[in-house]
């Protein structure tokens, strides 16, 4: 490949011109436009399907390559990326974002989770939502955007028993003293303070993850799916004997009807979320300290 510029029109200036003004450096792999002085990486331009076209007739497969297969973020030593690659970005053209739309999500909140797309075939029609922490991808998991999916979810082949999925939405004053414990990444990512466990319970590796995110918080909040009483016990029971100070609660699964947090959150505000997780949660209150109590109290009477 020369070092010959390509030059085409440029999708960000406000007006359409005869003369195109965006200059593309395929071997520095750069591009700047000399009208309205946008520039940035080559990646940048895989979310203009105008363009890869363009680009796709005018560079080498290798080069081209090289664009479809880059990587957003810097990745872990496990480089949990490999098996999507090639991957990138979502835009708004792809059905995946329009499944995200449906699903409740706003452009505000896909651009804090940064989902993506994977060209690798056996991840077809499938949205990838990353996990992220200190600006790395640590994990993901790939929702199928089809309604009768025999296989909702794929997931990484990596150990994932010390990931949990963190909600990125803002708490506000009302919710800064309370964090919710939920199952699934579409139950958490509209929540204030809400950590997802993917599953039903707390791992002996992820305890200090959640001792970290409980700390300084007075209320604590269990909304497992519906079906899960006995996992939602236990987990509130390991947290009272974490937190015997904190208020315990747990969400009443009955009160979902045939809905569960993920399929409120499509129609339902953060705010009105976190209310119904209030407003139909009992504290959870451990028996077999009561009784302990209750016996204690016999005995000095």
């Amino acid at each position: 490949m020369s070092s010959e510029e390509i030059i085409v029109h440029c999708p960000k200036c406000p007006e359409r011109h005869d003369t195109p003004k965006l200059y593309i450096n395929v071997d520095k792999s750069v591009f700047n436009c000399f009208r309205c002085g946008w520039h940035g990486k080559l990646r940048e331009l895989y979310k203009f399907p105008e363009l890869i076209s363009t680009l796709e007739d005018k560079i080498s497969l290798s080069e081209f390559s090289k664009l479809k297969s880059f990587k957003p973020l810097e990745l872990t030593n496990l480089d949990v990326m490999e098996d999507l690659n090639p991957v990138r970005e979502l835009y708004y053209q792809d059905p995946q974002y329009e499944y995200l739309i449906n699903r409740g999500w706003t452009d505000e909140i896909i651009a804090l989770y940064k989902p993506l797309l994977s060209m690798n075939e056996q991840y077809k029609n499938r949205v990838i939502l990353p996990v992220i922490k200190d600006e790395k991808i640590i994990y993901w998991t790939a929702r199928s955007i089809e309604a009768n999916s025999v296989m909702k979810y794929k997931n990484p082949s990596i150990p994932r028993n010390d990931v949990i999925f963190e909600s990125l939405i803002h708490e506000n004053n009302f919710f800064s003293d309370k964090l919710v414990i939920c199952e699934g990444l579409f139950d958490a990512f509209k929540v204030p303070n809400a950590i997802a466990l993917f599953g039903k319970t707390i791992t002996a590796e992820n305890e200090i993850n959640i001792i970290k995110k409980a700390r300084d918080k007075k209320y604590i909040y269990v909304a497992l799916d519906a079906g899960a009483e006995s996992n939602i016990k236990t987990i509130c029971a390991k947290l009272q004997s974490w937190f015997p100070t904190k208020q315990i609660h747990y969400i009443m699964t009955e009160m979902y009807g045939e809905k569960d947090l993920g399929n409120m959150a499509e129609e339902m505000s953060s705010f009105d979320l976190m209310n119904f997780i209030q407003n139909n949660s009992l504290q959870y209150i451990n028996t077999t300290i009561l009784t302990s109590l209750k016996s204690k109290l016999i005995k000095f009477i």
